[in-house]
């Protein structure tokens, strides 16, 4: 980003910048989710075959799955949040632009986090002797297509009320209340939306670990 040759391009540098920083959350997410199929998606499977000991420990399943997905969310919103903003401090974004694109990678954070911590509990393999081939199973494939899903929906569904505010700022016309409310509108969206992917997976993962416990020593 740094070594763009924004000066050399005949419109406004600003704008550019702007939209080359927004863009930017969609290469992130997806480094974010390569990250989390290895990392998070694997983390219920890195248990192994002792994973039948917790069974009979105090914790229940809602609680160690959310333990999981704490300790995965973390470093993935501080990652995310640092590509995010350095990126922007090396553009000169405006605030507003630098608040969405950190905003938004926030939630991105906890979708992903959510989704590999919960699908990884739905497609276990306690078998593979390698984090490598856990993370290149069928339930991790599955996983890498719905988050890139997720990551291209989000960006597009933001990108419509931000492309119509980079398009006034581009003529230098005030933004409006079309515009504001749309991006408000979106933001609600996108947050209702990441909380949702991240809730349903973690909870089902959590219902379906707990009753195929069983069958882990098998």
């Amino acid at each position: 980003m740094h070594s763009l040759p924004l000066d050399q391009i005949p419109i406004k540098t600003t704008v550019l910048q702007n939209a080359i920083a927004f863009l930017n959350v969609g290469v992130a997410g997806s480094v974010l989710a390569a990250i989390a199929v290895r990392f998070q998606f694997t983390a219920v499977s890195r248990e192994g075959r002792a994973f039948w000991i917790l069974h009979s420990s105090p914790i229940g399943a809602r609680r160690y799955i959310a333990s999981k997905f704490v300790m995965g969310f973390v470093p993935t919103l501080i990652f995310g949040e640092v590509l995010v903003l350095s990126t922007n401090a090396m553009l000169h974004v405006d605030p507003l632009y630098g608040f969405i694109a950190a905003a938004t990678i926030a939630l991105l954070s906890v979708a992903l986090s959510g989704m590999a911590v919960g699908m990884g509990a739905l497609y276990p393999d306690f078998k593979a002797d390698s984090a490598a081939r856990m993370a290149s199973g069928p339930g991790a494939i599955l996983f890498m297509v719905l988050a890139l899903s997720f990551v291209a929906g989000t960006i597009v569904l933001v990108a419509l009320p931000v492309g119509w505010l980079l398009a006034r700022q581009f003529q230098d016309i005030d933004p409006g209340f079309g515009v504001i409310g749309s991006l408000v509108a979106a933001g609600f969206t996108v947050t209702v939306a990441s909380f949702a992917a991240a809730w349903i997976p973690l909870r089902r993962g959590a219902d379906k670990l707990w009753g195929d416990l069983g069958n882990v020593g098998d």
